[in-house]
């Protein structure tokens, strides 16, 4: 009985644009995805969710895009952050986290070091423990990408572990969920 369909078309799968990695909210009353173009060169994330009669709303672009700047996103899997990464800085890409509070998306915060620096961070991803797994090309192999955890403190995290092998390798290593 399996069989591939395209995903909602005509509300989130469009003609002439490129949709990838769709997060739902624990609740599945939320949804974000990234939306892109043939060559990738920009970026962009979208929110819809459910109204109190269960219709879903349009997808709009996510209220805290600046320009094409948003990738990846991540609800966490107790609904009360939500993940992305973002080259907004212009320096390096980060990862960025926007809290839920009062049943409202707060504004993007980067992640504090160790988890954010000068090298790419991108592909958040959670465990229900608080775990943040991800992709970074600090002290990497050749390919340029492994995949690191960071235990949670806080509101931050602390100590970023490189995973290692069987997990990573010399070849790239970019999608921890």
């Amino acid at each position: 009985g399996l069989k591939v369909r395209v995903f909602a078309p005509g509300i989130i799968s469009l003609k002439n644009r490129y949709e990838y990695s769709i997060s739902f909210s624990a609740n599945g009353k939320e949804c974000c995805f990234g939306v892109t173009n043939s060559n990738w060169s920009w970026c962009d994330i979208y929110y819809l969710k459910q109204d109190e009669q269960g219709n879903w709303t349009s997808p709009q672009k996510a209220y805290f895009q600046k320009g094409y700047d948003g990738w990846l996103p991540f609800f966490s899997p107790k609904g009360n952050r939500f993940y992305f990464s973002s080259g907004r800085d212009a320096k390096s890409v980060n990862i960025y986290v926007c809290e839920k509070n009062n049943n409202r998306w707060g504004d993007p915060l980067k992640l504090a070091p160790p988890v954010s620096g000068p090298s790419w961070e991108w592909r958040p991803t959670t465990t229900v423990d608080g775990k943040l797994f991800f992709m970074s090309n600090r002290d990497s192999g050749p390919q340029g990408g492994d995949i690191y955890f960071a235990l949670p403190k806080g509101k931050g995290f602390d100590r970023v572990t490189n995973l290692g092998s069987p997990v990573n390798s010399e070849a790239l290593e970019a999608s921890p969920f």
